[in-house]
């Protein structure tokens, strides 16, 4: 099965993420790659608000997660350690979407967060949509 792909213009960066949808893809996550590929980041879609839990297990790489709100506001930034067994825990437990990201986007992501977080809450509603 092809990945299902968004992608957001910010300023002048085209950015596309991965979506995870279902259950096993948010499972497997970014699980074993070893580069990037021609993606940003993944998008996990939960399916209602709740404290979640990520680990780094089997992932080589280096990123960021956003914890990001059923309001799409950003409430926490987490920065694992590739391949750690360690859990990494949200605060809230009103956490919907998590983004995992590369840490070299990070400032077109979090300097321009109002666009971003409009881009990404159309797009996320037309998916649901579908």
């Amino acid at each position: 099965m092809n990945p299902f792909i968004i992608s957001t213009l910010i300023i002048t960066n085209l950015l596309k993420f991965e979506v995870a949808i279902s259950e096993k893809e948010r499972i497997k996550g970014l699980m074993y790659r070893k580069n990037w590929g021609n993606i940003d980041g993944m998008l996990f879609l939960h399916n209602k608000p709740e404290k979640v839990v990520y680990w780094m297990k089997n992932t080589y790489l280096n990123m960021y997660l956003l914890f990001i709100d059923d309001k799409f506001n950003l409430t926490e930034i987490k920065y694992p350690k590739i391949l750690s067994e360690d859990l990494i825990i949200s605060c809230s437990n009103n956490i919907k979407y998590v983004l995992e990201i590369k840490p070299e986007i990070s400032n077109i992501i979090l300097s321009n967060y109002e666009i971003f977080k409009k881009e990404l809450s159309n797009k996320i509603i037309k998916i649901l949509s579908k």
